[in-house]
């Protein structure tokens, strides 16, 4: 058995997938609200939707630790279908699985493993979600709504959604 420690991802670019302009025509925004604004809640709906979906949306460098429990000789990946395998480094062990569940064959009981994911082009699904949930922030800007998430991007990306066993 193994516990995922701690994960860290490093957008490999500043460039942004979805941008301010595109946002403002898909929203119709007619009012002052600077570029600057908007690809902050662009930047922060990516991070949302990463933590929802355990996906890295954007081409990224991915560092994860995960320390293993027991006598297992397996580390559980977790379903990242978006790891690069042969990027993958920092471990003497073997990458078993294909496209969902990925496992790592080792005795190491703390494992550091660097590798690359994301997306090169952004999935439709991923860029209406990140402006579905930019619209909804706008929309509720200022009352606590903001802290919620939009019903709509919800139901976007619910075939994409992690769940964890606990």
């Amino acid at each position: 058995m193994s516990n995922l420690i701690s994960k860290s991802i490093k957008p490999k670019s500043t460039d942004l997938p979805v941008t301010a302009a595109e946002v403002k025509t898909d929203l119709r925004v007619d009012y002052p609200l600077t570029d600057t604004q908007i690809e902050n809640y662009i930047r922060s709906s990516i991070q949302r939707i990463q933590n929802l979906t355990c996906l890295v949306l954007v081409p990224s460098e991915v560092t994860t630790i995960y320390k293993q429990y027991g006598c297992g000789d397996q580390v559980s990946l977790g379903y990242a279908n978006d790891i690069k395998p042969d990027t993958l480094e920092g471990t003497d062990g073997t990458l078993i699985g294909a496209g969902e569940q990925w496992y790592l064959q080792t005795t190491e009981q703390l494992v550091t493993l660097k590798y690359d994911a994301g997306y090169e082009t952004l999935p439709d699904w991923a860029r209406q979600a990140i402006i579905l949930d930019v619209a909804w922030r706008l929309e509720h800007y200022g009352d606590d709504e903001t802290k919620q998430y939009s019903p709509e991007m919800m139901a976007l990306i619910e075939p994409f959604k992690a769940y964890i066993p606990i």
